[in-house]
């Protein structure tokens, strides 16, 4: 009976060690299939991963790619709208300096006109009743030049030195515009005359007394060619670049000045030259 108990007892032992053996082959079978599992999740999720970042950084890179286009882009349309400016300036420049000598040819077609309705830029004389003017004309001085100007009324002896007078006084008393008519009339007439040279310098003058700096320039200009070896040229050389200084050209200024007091370093106006010079 004894026996039999233990035998009973020995087989139930082994039969619970096999189970356990049986449990945990199980289990550990069951515990490696999951870590195989879990590793391959988790290279699932690894490579996933990888797709999106490769992704983003693509995205990233074409973006980049899109703003470097749209910079250059834009840097293409400032210089072409920089490029119409400077031509738009430059045409704008053309045709104003073109309108200001349209401005400057028709000031003198109107100064002839109002020299001529001036008599030649003299007061109308009446004639006496006792000459003609065959006879005024043989009275004045053979030495004297005149000018004859037709009117209707009459034909009225212009002579040179009264009429250049007439305008100085005119410029002494501040009558800019009136001596300029007459200095045009005096070089109209008289373009050759021992005084046109001066009359050319005090036309620029009276123009620079109008604050018409440009024109100021123009006529110190043909005092500067026509008239070389006058007395005013060192003067023309001083109102030319006191003119060009009140219009902002201070390089030409400076040219000018420079020629003066290097050309004619005795003259009168080197002085104020000189200074003008130190002040630019």
């Amino acid at each position: 009976m004894i026996k039999r108990d233990s035998a009973a007892r020995l087989s139930f032992g082994i039969y619970i060690c096999i189970c356990v053996i049986v449990l945990c082959v199980f289990s550990s079978c069951a515990t490696h299939r999951d870590a195989s599992d879990l590793r391959s999740e988790l290279k699932a999720l690894s490579t996933a991963t990888e797709s999106r970042l490769y992704s983003i950084e693509q995205s990233i890179v074409s973006l980049e790619s899109i703003v470097r286009e749209q910079q250059a882009l834009s840097q293409s349309i400032r210089a072409l709208i920089g490029t119409q400016a400077n031509e738009q300036r430059d045409n704008i420049a053309s045709l104003t300096a073109r309108q200001d000598e349209i401005n400057y040819q028709i000031r003198e077609l109107l100064n002839t006109l109002q020299t001529i309705q001036l008599y030649g830029g003299l007061p109308p004389e009446k004639p006496s009743d006792n000459s003609t003017p065959s006879s005024t004309q043989s009275a004045l001085p053979s030495k004297e030049k005149t000018a004859l100007v037709k009117t209707p009324s009459a034909v009225i002896n212009v002579k040179s030195t009264e009429l250049f007078n007439f305008a100085l006084e005119d410029i002494k008393n501040g009558n800019y515009a009136l001596a300029e008519s007459r200095l045009l009339t005096f070089l109209i007439q008289f373009p050759n005359n021992e005084l046109s040279g001066d009359a050319q310098y005090w036309l620029g003058e009276t123009v620079y007394g109008q604050q018409k700096y440009e024109l100021a320039i123009k006529e110190s200009d043909k005092l500067l060619k026509k008239y070389r070896k006058s007395s005013k040229v060192p003067a023309a050389l001083l109102i030319k670049g006191l003119a060009q200084i009140e219009i902002g050209h201070k390089k030409s200024a400076r040219i000018t000045l420079k020629k003066l007091i290097s050309s004619y370093p005795k003259s009168k106006e080197v002085k104020e030259a000189r200074e003008k010079l130190d002040s630019l």
